[in-house]
């Protein structure tokens, strides 16, 4: 998500009904033949696989998604023959070259950038924009999730729980481009999705990282009311204060850490632009999906590191 997802990579190869994906038929078929009903039926359609497959996942077996890294010190774990452990290793050398060819063939061909043609596309105030867009996603998604979580510590006795956990995880069943189509058309008649389209894009950021940053918090949450959470009614102070004296300060550390990994995520979501953006306020991504369409290589490489720098460098600030 940091830069082209699967989306991004069809759109800018062309696509077509030779090469495309049911995201690129969704955005097709709403932006270029501005065809909702069609745009409704391909969105289903997606719902339907992607439903299917975690159900059928859920059946199979319990899974955690997103959760946070636990400790294995304490865990039994049997001992592998020595070509296992060599097999693993060759294997995650493989895939680590994998991950990063692709990001050091970026070099070289940014090298040979047009930095006349990039400051011409006003990428100073796209990246602007892209930070702030990014930023005000992250935070969004850090405040509901810390809400679903006060609200699911409150009723964490009560059947009403699952319910609140149900709905935090919810954009992990329904598609980016699902959600995105469903409020487009829902609330076209009523709204001016041109010119108010970024509010779209930060909620629909916040909503898509809710499920992270709810699976990251709930076990610091869980720990917060076993040890705190007797003192904390005895003391007797309003909510507001506790949150500000107690709660947020015992949640710090993670809070930092899930804020840098939400801005990480809102950065380079490009699917959720391709619906509500326009070429007149455009985003990182977006500008990385235009030099490319239009092959400007060496552009796109530029661009791509520089939307990669700054999301290692929010990752390395926050989380010290």
């Amino acid at each position: 998500m940091l830069c082209f997802n699967s989306f991004a990579v069809v759109l800018a190869l062309g696509g077509g009904p030779g090469a495309s994906t049911l995201e690129v038929a969704i955005y097709q078929s709403l932006k270029y033949d501005f065809n909702p009903s069609e745009a409704l039926f391909l969105a289903w359609t997606q719902l339907f696989l992607a439903g299917s497959i975690y159900l059928l996942l859920s059946r199979l077996g319990r899974f955690q998604w997103l959760a946070p890294s636990q400790s294995h010190r304490d865990r039994w774990l049997p001992q592998q023959p020595r070509w296992m452990v060599g097999f693993g290793r060759l294997s995650y050398l493989f895939a680590w070259l994998y991950l990063t060819l692709p990001i050091l063939v970026l070099f070289p061909m940014a090298l040979k950038a047009d930095l006349l043609l990039l400051l011409n596309t006003g990428i100073l105030s796209i990246l602007l924009r892209s930070l702030m867009l990014a930023v005000a996603a992250s935070f969004l998604a850090l405040l509901l999730g810390l809400s679903i979580l006060s609200l699911w510590a409150d009723l964490r006795h009560s059947r009403w729980h699952h319910v609140i956990a149900g709905i935090a995880l919810y954009p992990l069943v329904v598609p980016t481009m699902v959600l995105s189509v469903g409020l487009y058309i829902l609330m076209m008649p009523y709204w001016d999705w041109y010119q108010w389209g970024w509010i779209a894009i930060v909620v629909m950021n916040a909503v898509v990282v809710l499920p992270f940053v709810f699976k990251q918090l709930h076990p610091q949450v869980i720990n917060f009311h076993q040890q705190y959470g007797r003192l904390q009614a005895d003391l007797n102070h309003d909510r507001l204060t506790c949150w500000r004296k107690i709660y947020l300060p015992y949640l710090k550390p993670v809070l930092l850490q899930v804020l840098a990994m939400s801005f990480v995520l809102a950065l380079g979501d490009m699917s959720i632009f391709a619906i509500f953006g326009n070429d007149d306020w455009r985003t990182l991504p977006w500008l990385i999906y235009t030099l490319a369409g239009s092959y400007r290589i060496a552009e796109a490489a530029l661009v791509s590191l520089l939307l990669l720098l700054f999301a290692f460098l929010a990752l390395r600030w926050l989380e010290k």
